[in-house]
């Protein structure tokens, strides 16, 4: 059954994001028991990273290759 309600709440999850909505991801309880919100770059724009950020109160991570981010300026958090 746990199996089940996990497939749904990931389906539920892919279809929103090729919607272009975000998702909250979260951990294990025994982790830190934290959530990240996520969507797909295709979607993002200045405005909807700005609602994110206001609302959600967190750090901005972006994955990209290491050149990308010299060719930015861009350090990598530690």
């Amino acid at each position: 059954m746990l199996d089940n309600v996990v497939e749904q709440s990931v389906r539920k999850a892919v279809t929103a994001l090729k919607q272009g909505a975000f998702v909250i991801l979260t951990d294990d309880q025994n982790r830190e028991h934290e959530g990240d919100l996520v969507g797909l770059a295709s979607f993002v724009t200045p405005e909807r990273i700005n609602s994110a950020l206001t609302l959600a109160r967190g750090v901005l991570a972006v994955p990209m290759s290491k050149q990308r981010a010299d060719k930015l300026g861009l350090r990598q958090m530690t």
